[in-house]
């Protein structure tokens, strides 16, 4: 039920943001998942990584593969775009 109100919150706001950082892609991340009323365990539970990879991943560690942070951007429902 969570799961589909997150959904929802996530299709009413469709937006296109210009990420430089590692920092800013988790400043996104977290946006995305407070906007959804989510803790960071419901968070990491839904992404299947742990807890403190999430942490990691919302506070812009450079140290997170970026197998990683594609993983939870996928299944958040995000999407990363390379513009040339």
């Amino acid at each position: 039920e969570r799961w589909l109100e997150f959904r929802r919150v996530l299709f009413r706001s469709p937006n296109k943001t210009k990420i430089l950082n590692s920092k800013e892609l988790g400043l996104w991340i977290k946006y995305i998942r407070t906007k959804s009323e989510l803790t960071r365990q419901d968070a990491a539970d839904f992404c299947n990584i742990s807890y403190n990879t999430f942490n990691n991943i919302e506070n812009g560690k450079e140290s997170v593969s970026i197998e990683k942070y594609l993983k939870v951007l996928t299944m958040l429902g995000l999407t990363l775009n390379i513009e040339e």
